[in-house]
This record gives structure tokens, sequence and C-alpha cells, in this order.
């Protein structure tokens, strides 16, 4: 028949024993040509399933706490979708007249096998997670509002979100009542001070705007003195407003090996939040370490030996009583500290006897708070703090500076930024009373400290400084060799190499550029109101003396 390698049937066949069922896609199958049938077959389940990560995947609802997940199809799932969506057929010669008739066949092997093995499936739409809650895209607007596939992000929306409360050009009274609605759920919790309830913000903030967040993104680490304080609490209500669910905990554990193939499994299911509860000891872990640094994650897939690599864009937050974090991680961790003013806080008495119910209720306005505090910050212009409020023991507002923190550049300049400019302090200070303060952190303030004895008011380009301290060095003067020393570990520190320390110095002095670090900071030379610069690249000149502020 001339239109044999079409799917399209007629209105009436001759001879036709059984009718195409309502809903499935006839596709007719030509051993000849399989290649057809795949591609119509391609089409026929492309409203039902993505492509993500070299499988095809459908969105599954594994349970209530942890709500949907992408999981891959294995081959006999595919057989049954596709006769469930398609209707197969051949056709055939029957009777004495060798009369033309339809018949359904199943599924052919070779289609199943073949649309299965791809690895890439144009007509199917590529997903990289799921979202129940609004989040803030790459380019800085806001997706997740109502149940769609987010095309920019590649994100399968599983829930609506009424979008009345979403202001669209938040004012400064847009952002304090915003904070006063995330302060009102937990205003019952015991936070050692000011600067953990601006973690947690930052918390709820880094999980929304982790699609616009570039490189890497601090652990968050609830801590407490004892069990029953609220750990686990606060970490479900950070991931109900955050991901629009309050459940899906997961344990931390000690061996790498095992813990790296969770971390796999878990990008692989789409989820935006990674909850480690409860862990114990010592808190540290390489895989972890390098999870949170890493903006792809490579590793083998659970259960073989294909290699998957992964845009990570998860965030982690783990709970624990009197936890010591160690090694790196605690170079990579933000604390969020609780201490009950009790010997048994199990026995307390609170307004809200069921703060989850609590918080549910109102688990959309919640959301949107926090991207209302993210939205004022990215159209103000993502703007740098140098400075925040912190209250004291005497009641009283205090101007403390913002540290210097150059492993976290993007979430610094996106999350701490808008916390901070929502009037809370600083969300890392917290780092500064648990004692964490990282080598490169360390390294950076004695360059600056060196560099003020060795020549207090350098002004140059970072080329010309390279190329100083080196004369210097060479020499003989001991403090440009020690000087030329720390500018090489730092720029390892950083992820850099030693080799083209002016390229790494012009980078970090735009990155710390205004930040007071022991009474020092680096600037744009100006003159006449100009920034100057010459052949070599920007001039920048050594501050110190009259702004110096105590730091925390």
């Amino acid at each position: 028949m001339d239109d044999s390698s079409s799917s399209v049937l007629p209105d009436i066949i001759p001879g036709v024993t059984d009718p195409v069922p309502v809903g499935r896609t006839p596709i007719l199958y030509d051993p000849a040509n399989p290649n057809a049938s795949v591609e119509q077959a391609m089409l026929a389940i492309s409203d039902r399933f993505f492509s993500s990560h070299g499988k095809i995947v459908r969105v599954e609802e594994r349970d209530q706490q942890i709500g949907p997940v992408l999981k891959p199809l294995s081959i006999e799932a595919l057989r049954y979708a596709l006769n469930e969506t398609c209707y197969f057929y051949q056709w055939g010669e029957v009777g004495r007249d060798r009369e033309l008739v339809r018949k359904s066949i199943p599924a052919p092997k070779t289609v199943v096998e073949t649309l299965y093995g791809l690895g890439s499936w144009n007509a199917l739409r590529d997903v990289r997670s799921v979202a129940e809650s609004p989040f803030i895209r790459g380019d800085g607007s806001v997706g997740g509002m109502r149940q769609e596939y987010d095309e920019m992000s590649e994100v399968w929306v599983a829930a609506d979100t009424a979008c009345e409360a979403l202001e669209e050009s938040p004012t400064a009274a847009d952002v304090a009542r915003a904070v006063d609605a995330l302060r009102d759920v937990v205003s019952e919790f015991p936070f050692r001070n000011e600067v953990d309830f601006a973690a947690f913000v930052a918390a709820i903030l880094t999980v929304q705007a982790a699609r616009m967040i570039r490189g890497h993104r601090p652990i968050f680490v609830i801590t407490a003195p004892r069990s029953s304080s609220g750990k686990g609490l606060l970490l479900e209500l950070i991931s109900l407003i955050a991901t629009g669910r309050s459940g899906g905990l997961d344990s931390f554990s000690e061996n790498e090996e095992e813990l790296r193939k969770k971390l796999t499994s878990f990008l692989l299911s789409g989820r935006p939040l990674l909850a480690l509860d409860n862990v114990t000891g010592e808190f540290k872990s390489a895989a972890l370490d390098r999870f949170v640094t890493a903006s792809v994650w490579q590793d083998r897939r659970l259960g073989g030996n294909e290699m998957v690599v992964v845009p990570n864009n998860a965030v982690v937050i783990a709970t624990g009583n009197q936890v010591k974090i160690g090694g790196d991680t605690a170079t990579r961790s933000v604390p969020i500290a609780i201490q009950p003013q009790c010997e048994q806080p199990a026995y307390r008495r609170f307004r809200r006897p069921d703060l989850l119910a609590y918080a549910r209720s109102r688990r959309e306005s919640l959301a949107l708070a926090g991207i209302t505090i993210l939205r004022a910050h990215i159209q103000a212009g993502l703007p740098n703090y140098n400075h925040f409020d912190i209250v004291g023991e005497n009641g009283k507002k205090n101007l403390k500076p913002a540290r210097a923190l150059t492993r976290f550049e993007s979430w610094s300049k996106i999350v701490r930024m808008a916390v901070i400019g929502a009037g809370l302090p600083d969300p890392v200070a917290g780092m500064d009373a648990e004692g964490y303060v990282s080598e490169e952190e360390v390294v950076m303030s004695d360059t600056l400290g060196t560099l003020s004895q060795w020549n207090p008011t350098w002004r140059g380009t970072a080329q010309s400084l390279v190329k100083e301290i080196s004369d210097s060095a060479t020499e003989g003067c001991e403090m440009g060799k020690h000087l030329d020393r720390l500018i090489r570990r730092w720029a390892l520190l950083c992820g850099g190499r030693d080799t083209d320390l002016a390229n790494f110095l012009s980078t970090r002095f735009r990155q710390i550029s205004g930040r007071w670090v022991r009474g020092l900071t680096v600037q744009v030379a100006e003159a006449n109101g100009k920034k100057l610069r010459n052949r070599e690249g920007m001039v920048w000149q050594l501050i110190q003396g009259g702004d110096v502020v105590q730091e925390v």
C-alpha cells in the first residue's frame, strides 16, 4: 500500500478487524525500517516521560515525606508504557481473497530495546530536578509558580503556588515584612543569637537560589548541646519552606564509599535538599567536601560501571548534638546554633504545639517571603555590604565588618548579601564564634598584613606587585620571600595555580575590594574621580588606618 510508512490511518479500511483504542497512538511497524517506529514511539511518550543524565525517567511520588523524585525507567517499564500509549500494528493478508487486515502487535522488541538504549532522546524534555516550591532561575527571575515544565531551568514543577502575594518590585517594607514572617514561625526557637537566625534565613534562601549560584555552597550545620532541643524540627521547617516538603531525612555515613554513592543517588533523584540528621562525633568527610565545592559531580551510577556527570545545585544541611566539625569540612560549614535555656528541653511547653502544621498552613506565604528577600536584592543589582548591624549585650546595635569570604563568592554575592541587605547580621559570623576560620582566609589576612609591613603605601597593578615581590625575594629580602610564599599558598588554596600570580591577584583584589581585614583593604586607585588603569590592568592601592573597625 502507498501509505504503508504512515502511522495515520484512514477513517475506513476494508477488512479491519480491531479498532484503534481511544487515546493510543497508532504506529505501523515495518521490520525493514524499525527506526521510523522508534521515532514515532518516542513522540508518543514525550508528554509523560523525560530525559535525565542518559536515562528515560518519570516523576514519581515516592512517599508523603520525600515527595516527587526522578526515577529511571527499566526496560520492562518502558515496554509496558509503550503498550499502554501506542497501538503497534502490521498489515497482513487473510482469506482466499487475500484481504488486507490490520493486526495489532505488542511493542516490538527491536523498538523497545533501541529506544531504551539511545542515551539521547531529541523528542523528550531534559529535566534536572523536581520542584514543589518557587525558586530563583539562573537569570534571577522567579520560576516554580505553577505546575509545568520550566524549560529555562529544566525543572518539572509539581505544584502550583498562589502568585497574588508576590510583589513584582519588592520594597524595603516588603522585605521587612518577609523577615518578620520568617521570624514569626521560629519565634519560640532558642537561637544562640541573631546571627543564628540569620543563618536559618540564609539556609532557606540558599535552597531557593541554588540554580543561580555558580560554584561552592556552604554546608549548614544545626547544632545543640543536647537531644530534644529542636534540631530536627528546625531542619524540617527549612525543608518545608524552601522545598514544599518537611521530610526526607537521610543518615550520615562515615564510610566514604557509602556516602559517595548516597550523594550520587541523591543528585540523580532530582531532589534539591540533602538533609543529614543526627550526626554524631566529629563531622568531617572528604566526599562531602568535594560535593559542596563541585558545580558538576562525576561518579559511577549505583549498581554499574557507567559514569554519570550531573550538574550539582544541591544544598546540604546536617544536624547533631555537640557536633565537632573537623578537617576541611569546618571551613565549608555555617553553624546554626540552638541553646535551650533548660536542663530538659523535651518537657518545654510551646505556644504552638504543632509548629509544622502551623507552618504548612502558611507554607506559600513563607516560601514567597524568602523569594521576596532574594528578588529585592537581585533587582537592586546585587549590592555588596561591607558592614552589618548586630545587637550587643547592651541591647544596642553595633556596626561590624563583613568578613572576606573568598571560597563562596557567588553564594556570598547572592544569598549572604541578601540576608545582610534585609537588615540581619552576617550569617557566616557564627563561623568565627565557633572558631571556624579557613586556612584560605588566614593566608589572605597574613598576605595583606605582610604587604602592609613590606610597603605600607603600596600602589600599582597586580602584575607590577608580583614583579616587585619577585625582585625583592631575588635580592634576598626575607619579607619579600615570605610574601611570595604567602601569595603562592593563597593561590593554591583557592584552587588555582602558583604560575600565574598576577591574574590570580587581580581576580582576588576585585573580590575583596573594600572588605576590611585586620584594618586593611585594597581598593582601585582613583584620580579626579576616575578609576585608574594602565596597559597592565587596574591600578590598586593598599588602604589602612582611618576606617579600621573591630572585627567579629
